[in-house]
């Protein structure tokens, strides 16, 4: 079985150099893992962080990339030759015209396994003033069945046990596009069973429909209710 490890952009094994900049939150209507990122707005800026994995993702902010052109950064695996930002034309934002949070940036697969792999992204000069290079984690795919850190398991995992008439939806913007939308009050249940200190649980709430329009999630750990979330309409 494998295992996907998050990364976030303040863990300690990666490596900046130049004058990266942090921050809580890019804009009021992003929303950066663990509300932290780091920010490049100068040519000759670097980041490497080694890992063991098959597959490596960067996710990043997207300001307004429509109008306020990409970022001009570069990616490369095991000092091989750089890749241009979108190069492949694989990078997909709802709307290009604002600013986009959790975005896939750069994606290198089918590497090594049981190796050491080496990822550098080094930015450029900017393209316009506003076309900052937001990063804000890594995801690492590895071939084992226990990791050390961070795990994040996706709403479509089998490992996660679902009753009741769940809605298979997704946008992009959704981490790996893909959500669950919730049955009525009391309709079903989904259940993950783990070993681990801490879990969070992540998604995203509807635009109001009407006044009262909340979401409505109760969660329980070890059969014991932790929290009932009634959050806001249209937040993640």
């Amino acid at each position: 079985m494998s295992l996907v490890c998050i990364v976030d952009d303040t863990d300690p094994d990666i490596h900046y150099s130049g004058s990266w900049e942090t921050g809580l939150s890019v804009d009021a209507n992003s929303n950066e893992y663990k509300s932290t990122f780091h920010s490049s707005q100068a040519d000759g800026n670097w980041l490497d962080y080694t890992f063991f994995g098959t597959e490596i993702s960067v996710y990043g902010t997207l300001n307004a990339s429509g109008i306020n052109n990409p970022p001009n950064v570069s990616f490369s695996i095991d000092d091989g030759s750089p890749q241009a930002f979108n190069s492949t034309g694989s990078v997909r934002v709802f709307d290009s015209a604002l600013i986009s949070s959790h975005v896939l940036l750069y994606r290198a697969s089918d590497l090594t396994k049981n190796a050491p792999h080496t990822l550098t992204i080094k930015t450029g000069t900017l393209t316009s003033p506003a076309a900052l290079f937001y990063f804000d984690f890594f995801t690492v795919s590895t071939e084992a069945d226990k990791a050390s850190g961070s795990i994040i398991v996706d709403d479509r995992d089998l490992l996660i046990s679902i009753t009741g008439s769940w809605g298979l939806q997704g946008i992009i913007g959704n981490y790996m596009e893909t959500t669950r939308q919730g049955p009525p009050p009391d309709g079903g249940t989904a259940t993950f069973r783990f070993n681990g200190t801490s879990v969070a649980v992540y998604g995203t709430t509807l635009s109001p429909l009407g006044a009262n329009t909340t979401a409505a999630i109760r969660f329980n750990v070890d059969n014991s209710q932790v929290l009932d979330f009634t959050g806001p309409p249209n937040s993640t």
